[in-house]
């Protein structure tokens, strides 16, 4: 008997350096000093993991966020041929000093992708992994039939560089053990209306 293997769902990451749109060292020195500098008007989501795990901040304190976002949206029509959006309250900074971490989770459902860009990343600061754990799948069969074989597929951070991917694909933050802090902006994109 054949048997064949139809892999149906497969997700693509997208990953690039924003040089494009300018000096992206002089665009990451002036969001991280508009992050510092607009400190007393972050609001915080739940903690995790001995921190807050998003620290919102209102584009008027950070304006070279817009820069990002012009970018990112450019990339996502490219790929998906379709105009997404940045809803004004779907975007936020993750700031990680040493040892923090982020659990397994996703953006879905609502948003068509998401993305990261890294401000401040040093060295060992923490790779983003994209797995196929499915920590959304509520039942206890699943793995049973599928088996629990995938590998997790993990990029390091860099200064300057983004990372497009479907919103319902599962990911997390290693450990950060730089000397320093690492600092991200995270995003949702989604089509209008």
């Amino acid at each position: 008997m054949e048997v064949e293997r139809q892999q149906l769902f497969s997700a693509n990451v997208y990953t690039t350096f924003i040089n494009s749109i300018g000096d992206s060292q002089n665009i990451n020195r002036v969001l991280f000093n508009q992050f510092l500098e607009s400190k007393r008007f972050h609001t915080f989501s739940h903690p995790e993991n001995n921190r807050y795990e998003n620290t919102y901040v209102p584009l008027q304190h950070v304006p070279a966020v817009s820069k990002i976002f012009t970018t990112a949206k450019q990339i996502a029509r490219e790929i998906t041929n379709q105009q997404l959006e940045i809803e004004k309250n779907n975007w936020w900074f993750n700031y990680m000093s040493w040892g923090n971490i982020t659990n397994i989770h996703n953006h879905s459902p609502g948003p068509v992708m998401s993305g990261v860009y890294y401000i401040k990343a040093p060295k060992n600061s923490g790779r983003i992994s994209f797995t196929y754990k499915r920590m959304h799948i509520r039942e206890s069969s699943y793995f049973q039939f599928i088996g629990d074989y995938f590998n997790d597929v993990s990029f390091e951070p860099m200064e300057g560089m983004m990372i497009l991917f479907p919103s319902w694909l599962d990911h997390k933050v290693g450990g950060q053990y730089a000397n320093g802090s690492r600092l991200s902006l995270a995003f949702n994109l989604r089509l209008p209306n």
